[in-house]
């Protein structure tokens, strides 16, 4: 294999977050990443079709030829991905270990996303994860419609900002609050939230390191 770890997302401001924790948790891995962009805008204007679906099996497909796990850092495209059957190498999607942590960690969750498309993924996440565990858990969801413009035309900070004070306001009365996107784990830097936070960069890291060293033992 010429890589451990491929990263697939739909934005390249992604790179820089997951760099970092590889750099943290695992500097020797062999990484790369790759960006696809019109997954996410085929979603936004077309809904899921047929055609993305297939795009993204042949895409994941073809990394895992050379890649132990490939990693879907898009909470919007996540199920699909998830659901690909490979003849080598596995795929994971970025949130699933964070859906895993917060089911087990209250019983009462609130989703806050960016965009309306990422919402029912993830909580169709969060109630497949619930079942595993055998778990009841209430799950609410609310959208910063206003926060994914700001992200678009490339201002992080004021993106950030917004979602955090959406949180402050909605936060009263959960166990727990699911940032629903990757490109939201810079909020938990720039909030006081008493509730407790969780998104998916480093757990998913976290899991995707856990599935190179069980590959690297059976080989």
């Amino acid at each position: 294999m010429d890589f451990d770890i491929t990263f697939l997302h739909t934005s390249e401001v992604h790179i820089i977050t997951f760099d970092a924790l590889i750099e943290e948790l695992d500097p020797n891995l062999a990484i790369k990443h790759i960006v696809k962009p019109e997954y996410l805008e085929m979603v936004i204007t077309q809904g899921v079709s047929k055609e993305l679906e297939q795009s993204i099996q042949q895409t994941l497909c073809t990394l895992s030829q050379n890649t132990r796990v490939v990693v879907c850092t898009c909470s919007t495209i996540g199920s699909i991905a998830e659901s690909v059957k490979l003849e080598q190498g596995c795929v994971q999607r970025v949130d699933r270990a964070m859906a895993d942590w917060a089911v087990q960690h209250g019983k009462t969750i609130l989703i806050i996303a960016a965009l309306t498309s990422t919402l029912t993924p993830t909580y169709n996440l969060l109630r497949s994860s619930a079942l595993i565990h055998g778990l009841e858990v209430h799950i609410d969801q609310h959208c910063v419609d206003s926060a994914w413009p700001l992200f678009e035309s490339g201002r992080y900070s004021e993106y950030l900002k917004r979602i955090a004070v959406e949180i402050k306001n909605k936060s009263e009365g959960y166990d727990v609050i699911v940032l629903a996107q990757a490109s939201m784990v810079g909020v938990m830097d720039i909030t006081d939230n008493i509730t407790p936070i969780v998104s998916s960069p480093r757990l998913g890291v976290l899991s995707a390191i856990k599935a190179v060293n069980e590959h690297l033992n059976k080989g």
